[in-house]
């Protein structure tokens, strides 16, 4: 027999909603209401559905975690606006969501909250990938443990992870290089900013701006990267000092956070509008260079859907009982100038 919510309304005695806030463990119900409805539940015999799942998960309070680490609050905060979404959801189906921020973390804060995770008993995981080997071990483990695992903004191996959500980053970073070269003047140096290594995205990025610039011989095969660890104080430092050792200077590409302390520079150098800078993510710090003019053009990957549609996929996944149907989720490629913002 197939049970639905409107039979065990009328059994009883309840309306719908009634029924199925019980089921979802969300809203205000009598205990006595809520009891009647468990035990009509438990006496009938359906088949295995998301019925039954609702119930049960009705019984014990199933668990997500969220952790979100930032170099840059600004962008931090348009991901987490989409998180606080995506747990509104979740809750509504009865899932507590753990959500741990971590502004500029490390391998140890990081491995921290993970441990923190598995000992609450979560049965999925939302996380901004980093690539440092002892947390996708660790993950890698968690999800071997049978916690589901998605990634979102920058990823991991695939094997640590069911999937990804976030920007196709090799392709950004080709976008990039199309966008330079169309307005820098050549011959001319390129200063390119990573984060880290262990930043995937930006270092999927530069890879692939790299690869189109080598091709159209605007970069040699030797270019420097510079690492600012997405600080604005670093990347400062690292712009203002290859300003003064580096002739003909025409471009500067920035592949994550830091993008305000290179813009610093090149306004106190007097440089805007001759610099030509490309970056990453419309923040409003960033949009007010973007409006000046000494920011080109801005790379934008919609971080408020790579907040909100992790969530959404673990809620889906583990309520329904089903796998993850695929292994990335695109949030795209939108390129802002002053005159779009």
């Amino acid at each position: 027999m197939d049970i639905k919510i409107d039979d065990i309304a009328k059994l009883a005695n309840v309306s719908r909603g009634t029924v199925d806030r019980v089921l979802h463990n969300r809203g205000r119900v009598s205990e006595k209401t809520a009891a009647k409805v468990r035990k009509i539940v438990q006496e009938m015999n359906y088949q295995p559905n998301s019925l039954g799942r609702a119930f049960a998960m009705s019984q014990k309070k199933l668990k997500l975690g969220v952790l979100l680490t930032y170099k840059e609050r600004q962008f931090g905060d348009q991901i987490m606006s989409g998180i606080v979404a995506g747990a509104e959801l979740a809750e509504q189906f009865g899932f507590e969501v753990l959500i741990r921020a971590v502004e500029s973390p490390t391998v140890e804060t990081c491995m921290e909250v993970l441990r923190e995770f598995a000992e609450e008993g979560v049965s999925g995981i939302a996380m901004r990938g980093l690539a440092y080997p002892q947390i996708e071990a660790e993950v890698q483990k968690m999800r071997t443990n049978g916690i589901k695992i998605v990634t979102f903004n920058s990823d991991m191996v695939p094997s640590a992870r069911d999937c990804f959500v976030g920007q196709d980053h090799q392709n950004s970073g080709r976008c990039a290089a199309f966008l330079m070269q169309e307005i820098c003047r050549f011959p001319g140096n390129i200063l390119i900013l990573g984060v880290d290594t262990f930043h995937q995205a930006s270092m999927n990025r530069i890879e692939s701006f790299c690869e189109v610039m080598r091709e159209s011989q605007l970069i040699s095969p030797n270019t420097q990267i510079y690492y600012a660890e997405g600080k604005n104080q670093l990347s400062y430092k690292i712009t203002c000092n290859y300003l003064k050792t580096t002739d003909a200077v025409s471009g500067i590409f920035v592949s994550g956070a830091g993008l305000c302390g290179a813009c610093q520079a090149v306004e106190e150098n007097g440089l805007i509008g001759k610099i030509k800078i490309v970056g990453f993510d419309a923040t409003d710090v960033n949009a007010v260079y973007l409006k000046k003019g000494t920011v080109q053009f801005l790379i934008d990957q919609d971080p408020y859907q790579q907040g909100y549609l992790p969530l959404k996929l673990l809620t889906d996944s583990i309520f329904q009982g089903r796998p993850i149907e695929k292994d990335y989720y695109d949030t795209g490629i939108s390129i802002k100038t002053k005159y779009n913002l």
